[in-house]
């Protein structure tokens, strides 16, 4: 099942931040990044996905946090997933997966980081219920995963209209809101990413 899109933390020239992916997908994925002539903060940009078991790859540069967060690095962040989903629905994709965007060497506190994701998805799937059939959020470590499951409810409570909650997904451990299953799912850095991406795509 290739119709599915994979979400990168990308650097202004959209090198791709995690050399995982580019392992994963072949110098294809990194040849076709030199012609997108950079990419500017919180901006998206989509490319073949390559290697990876995904139809295409869309690149964004999450902010960098120094000391603390701004109204400016936390628009950046918002930026970031709303011009992801913004692009996945106008290429008319319908499943996509995100990482934890800069919360790794780009330094955004991780709890700020998830509010700011599971809040701009909420927004976003109110106005476009229809357009997606399935959110991933992605994590690496545990701490993450912890955060998705505490602060899930929070946007996603159960009361919610099944619509609201079209697809979205958070992998390792479950929870069950209207029929929707969160699965939280964590990859090792050790892991083949080819293996692991393919395995959480086609759950």
């Amino acid at each position: 099942m290739r119709n599915q899109i994979f979400f990168v933390s990308s650097n202004d020239k959209c090198e791709l931040v995690d050399g995982a992916i580019h392992r994963g997908a072949g110098p294809l994925l990194r040849k076709e990044c030199a012609t997108l002539n950079g990419c500017e903060m919180g901006e998206a940009k989509i490319t073949g996905a390559y290697g990876l078991p995904a139809k295409y790859v869309i690149h964004t540069v999450g902010p960098i946090v120094h000391d603390s967060v701004g109204d400016r690095e936390e628009q950046a962040l918002r930026n970031c997933y709303y011009n992801c989903l913004h692009t996945a629905t106008k290429n008319h994709l319908r499943t996509v997966a995100f990482p934890c965007i800069s919360t790794g060497v780009y330094g955004y506190p991780p709890d700020q980081a998830v509010e700011v994701a599971l809040r701009t998805v909420r927004e976003y799937l109110e106005q476009n219920h229809e357009k997606l059939d399935r959110v991933i959020f992605c994590v690496f470590l545990k701490s993450d995963k912890e955060l998705y499951e505490t602060m899930l409810p929070a946007y996603f409570p159960r009361g919610l209209s099944s619509h609201t909650l079209v697809g979205l997904s958070c992998f390792i451990g479950t929870y069950i809101v209207n029929f929707i299953l969160y699965r939280l799912y964590t990859l090792s850095p050790k892991t083949n990413p080819h293996r692991e991406l393919s395995a959480f795509l086609h759950l």
